[in-house]
């Protein structure tokens, strides 16, 4: 069997399925997995879907807490993607792997800094939060000009920027937000997973206090969103491992 974990919807099943890249110009197929590996079956999943599918099979070593809470293993898992752009897959509790395109709906920010990025054009959450916006983001924080790369931006917050600082402790509180929604909707009680390369690329200026504490905001289940597990995924290819976990399950 061959297979691939693409970041894009996955349309069709089985030897119908195809997927085109939502960020790339790249179509894929399970018929050409089939013909590029001479036979067999060829599976095609979406990357977070694949990176979902991986949640059992991750040890400690393989995560970082973004503070502590005790895990259930026989509930919802939710895995966000943050990188060129958003991604939501859900585990949920009989093992049923749930994709869609989450990153997309309507951002639901509602300050001046949101205003002002909806101002330069940015209307769903992957606008204001993918890791490919965040100069945009420290632009609209500053209410005025920035950097152009997102690697600048990270680079200014090391050296102690307080505009920078101020950038990723207010993209940090907006993706709290954005996951408690999620976990609230898919019933994520069993853990909520941070995976992609901005939030590796972050790093230790990942402001988890932020994010923690936005999660935890709620009128009426803050008592039962601060007891979900809270987690980063850092093993090296979570979306590689969840592919393998399913074209040969244990």
């Amino acid at each position: 069997r061959s297979g691939a974990a693409v970041a894009g919807p996955v349309d069709g099943h089985g030897a119908q399925a195809r997927a085109r890249l939502t960020n790339c110009a790249l179509d894929v197929s399970a018929a050409e997995l089939v013909a590029a590996a001479d036979g067999g079956q060829g599976v095609l999943l979406n990357d977070l879907a694949a990176a979902a599918c991986a949640l059992p099979a991750l040890d400690d070593e393989d995560l970082a807490w973004i503070g502590a809470s005790c895990a259930r293993a026989d509930a919802t898992m939710l895995v966000i993607g943050v990188g060129t752009g958003i991604g939501v897959a859900a585990r949920l509790a009989d093992g049923a792997i749930v994709a869609g395109e989450g990153g997309h709906v309507e951002a639901p920010f509602r300050d001046a800094i949101a205003e002002r990025l909806r101002d330069a054009g940015a209307a769903s959450v992957e606008d204001m939060l993918a890791g490919s916006k965040l100069a945009r983001l420290y632009a609209a924080v500053a209410d005025g000009d920035g950097p152009e790369l997102p690697e600048a931006v990270m680079a200014r917050a090391r050296a102690g920027d307080s505009v920078a600082l101020a950038t990723l402790s207010w993209h940090a509180r907006a993706l709290g937000l954005f996951a408690r929604d999620c976990a609230l909707t898919l019933g994520a009680w069993g853990g909520v997973f941070l995976m992609g390369g901005a939030i590796d690329g972050l790093g230790r200026e990942f402001d988890a206090d932020a994010f923690r504490s936005a999660f935890d905001r709620h009128h009426v289940f803050s008592h039962r969103l601060a007891a979900v597990p809270l987690r980063r995924i850092t093993h090296r290819y979570p979306g590689l491992l969840g592919l393998a976990e399913h074209l040969l399950p244990r």
